[in-house]
Formats: C-alpha cells, structure tokens, sequence
C-alpha cells in the first residue's frame, strides 16, 4: 500500500513538474512584480488613507470605495509588516468615517458609502466633494467586507481583533445592507435598481464568507446576524450552480424567477457583459475550477473566442480599460503558461509609465493574481520535499533514483523538442 501510494504522488508531481516552473528564477520574477505593483499601489493612498483611482499630485482625485477595497484586499494579502498594517488600518478609518447614516443616503440605507472626489496642491487635501452616488451598494458592502476579513487572517486575530470590536457596530450596519437587497436570495444592485447580476452576487457570497469569520471568529455578540448569513451561505452553495448555469456559460443578469435575463443575449463573442462576467464565479472562489465541469466548459470557451492572455479584447479595441481580471483568472486556473503570457502584455503598460487606463484597482489584481501564483509555487516545493521525507522515512533509495530519472527524462525530452521547434523555424527562415 505505501508503494502504491508513493507512485501515485510521484505520478503527480512528475505530471506537475512537467506543466509548472518552481524555479527559484520564477520565484524571483514574480516577487519582483509584487514588489513593484505593492510599491505603486501605496503612492496611492491619500494623506487622509484613501487609495485613489488614480493618483496625482495636483487636481482632482477620485476616490470609488469598490476599487479601493480591491487595492486594500491586494495589499492585505501581499504585505503583512507593522507598516503596512499601520496604513490600512488608515484606509479602513477613512471608510469608515464615510458611512452614510438613513438620512444621508439616498436610499435612507445606513451603512452604504459615495463615491468621492478630492482636490489637490502639491499633495495636500483642499476640498472633498461627493454627488452622493454609488455604482452598487451590494460590491461595495461586500469587497469591505472581504478586506476586513483578510486583514484578521493575515495580521492575526490577536492583533487586529480589537480594532473590529472597535468598529462592530459599522461592521453590522454593512453586513445589513447586502442583506437588504437579498429579497430573492440572490442579491440585487441596489435598493434603487433592482437588477441580479452575476459579477455582484459573486462579490457578495465572498462578503458573506467574510462576515461569517468576523462573527464566528472575532464579533460573537450578533447570533441573529451570524444565522442570517449563514442562511445565505448555504443557500449560495446549494443553488448557485443549478441556477445560473445556463446550457455553456453562467447567465450575466438572472431574472427573479431564476431564468436569463435575454435582453441582452449572452455570447462569448461579446466581450462585455458576456465574456467578462464568466471569470467572477471562479475569482472569487465561488466555483471550484477544477472538480465542477462547469468550471472547465468556461475555460476553455474563454480560450476559444479570445486571446486574452495577450490582451486581444484591448487591441481589438473591445475594452477601454486593461481587464487584469484575466490575470487572476489565469492564477485561480493554475494556468501558469497563460499567466506568464498576460504578465508581458503587462509590463508594456508598465514600461510606458503606468498611464491610465490603468488604474489602481488594475494593479491590485495583477498583485493578488501574482502572489496567488507564488504561493502555489511554494506550496508545491513543500509537497515535493513532504515526498522526498516519506521516500527516506522507507529507506527506500530506489524511488529516489526514479525521480531523478523521470525529472532527467523530462528535461532531456523538453530539450530535443525546442531544439526541434528552433531548428524547423531555421529552415522555415
């Protein structure tokens, strides 16, 4: 039995030795990416802890509390220093003060946050604005949540448990407005537009995820709210799939009585709202990528219709905006050939001086998909040397001597067929 066991995690990780790069210079490379992306990210952040849309120095500065969190979620899980909690804590504080009250929101929904607007002189804060609007108020409430949640699993609970306790009675006011617009289980928009879209009811299964660590873990004074969310929880995980799975792709807008929203007719040709929104059920860990074949028919629908690992849906001017959802999108795959060719589309925008339309929230997922990466890598060292520690354990220098045999066959193979691939393109030439 321990024999047939050791060949079939041999038989693994010869399958993944011959599909990943665990080098230690693909390890450097990507460190060096987050490096640069954190790097940026935090020039982002206003003197009052908002990160910015896009940063400048002098003028109008637009802060949008959606893409935001998605640079503080970034850098939560990149970054776990004294200083760099210091400074989310400072982000957290900015939302927090920003919450709007009954009164205040246009829906008379507390807990709901604006977009806001700011000007400034050589860096300095002169006058903060807001039309008093928000794109959603389920996204906002939701990607919050996340970040907070993050920010308790990467700093610690002992560490950051006080500041949540501090900040319970906001944090109950966001959890109740996702619920708000929870009428049909799923969650619409907002209060005002009344609209179920896939993109946020993924954002808001993470949100809930997040709220049920917060009150399981940290905040254990709200049952009511702890069932409540795990009412929608299970609700997400028992119909999800059933329900908007739609024949080859899952439905971008769903009707209240589970059927597609077809005014506008999905196809995988259309880039936008179509294509794009295949990608948040897998982000956001909704769907597993690899045991639901679901998850596999979208894939590989992505791969047929577009080249987005080179960025076509930008060439083809199809999108004014990058998209790096794609490169966490690669990462949640394990797809690391596909992300290796998104990351040099990349670095020409980075090159080129990081000019919009990139923008702060662009680079957060470039840096979550990264480090997603990096961690498969190291994680997938730890069970090679777990292996190699059980094969000792036996005393047993034969399996050792296979896997040197295999890896050096493998090596010798990929070598012949380069060779192979180069000398075809001489004689083509």
């Amino acid at each position: 039995r321990n024999n047939i066991f050791l060949f079939i995690i041999l038989f693994q990780i010869i399958i993944t030795l011959s599909n990943f790069d665990t080098s230690d210079e693909k390890l450097n490379y990507y460190k060096s990416i987050c490096q640069s992306e954190a790097e940026w990210l935090w020039s982002q952040q206003l003197p009052n802890g908002a990160f910015a849309f896009y940063y400048h120095n002098n003028g109008e500065v637009s802060v949008n509390p959606y893409f935001s969190e998605t640079v503080a979620i970034a850098l939560i899980n990149y970054d776990n220093s004294k200083d760099s909690k210091k400074k989310i804590e400072k982000y957290f504080d900015w939302h927090f003060s920003h919450l709007n009250n009954k009164t205040y929101d246009i829906n008379n929904l507390e807990g709901t946050i604006y977009d806001y607007k700011y000007k400034l002189n050589n860096g300095k804060i002169i006058e903060e604005s807001t039309s008093k609007k928000y794109d959603s108020t389920d996204s906002y409430a939701a990607l919050f949540l996340k970040a907070l949640a993050d920010y308790a699993k990467n700093f610690g609970i002992d560490k950051t448990k006080g500041y949540i306790l501090n900040n319970a009675n906001s944090i109950n006011q966001i959890v109740n407005v996702i619920l708000s617009t929870m009428v049909y289980d799923f969650s619409y928009a907002k209060p005002n537009y009344k609209i179920i879209y896939l993109m946020d009811n993924c954002e808001v299964y993470s949100g809930l995820k997040s709220a049920e660590f917060l009150y399981s873990n940290i905040i254990k004074t709200r049952n009511d709210l702890l069932k409540s969310v795990k009412y929608k929880i299970e609700y997400f995980d028992n119909n999800f799939d059933k329900d908007w799975w739609k024949n080859d792709h899952y439905a971008s807008i769903l009707n209240k009585d589970r059927s597609e929203y077809t005014h506008i007719n999905f196809t995988y040709s259309q880039f936008y709202p179509s294509a794009t929104s295949q990608l948040l059920p897998f982000n956001f860990e909704l769907i597993d990528p690899f045991s639901n074949e679901h998850a596999q028919i979208v894939y590989k629908k992505m791969g047929e219709y577009w080249k987005w690992e080179e960025m076509d849906y930008f060439k083809r001017n199809e999108s004014d905006f990058y998209w790096t959802n794609f490169a966490l999108f690669a990462s949640v795959f394990k797809d690391q050939k596909k992300l290796d060719k998104y990351l040099i589309e990349y670095q020409k925008i980075v090159d080129n001086g990081r000019k919009y339309p990139l923008y702060s929230s662009e680079s957060g997922k470039i840096l979550l998909a990264v480090n997603k990466m990096i961690n498969y890598i190291i994680d997938e060292r730890s069970n090679q040397v777990n292996l190699i520690d059980n094969i000792k354990e036996e005393n047993n220098l034969f399996y050792i001597f296979i896997i040197i045999l295999l890896i050096s066959m493998l090596i010798g193979i990929s070598t012949f067929l380069n060779t192979r691939r180069n000398h075809k393109k001489d004689l083509s030439v």
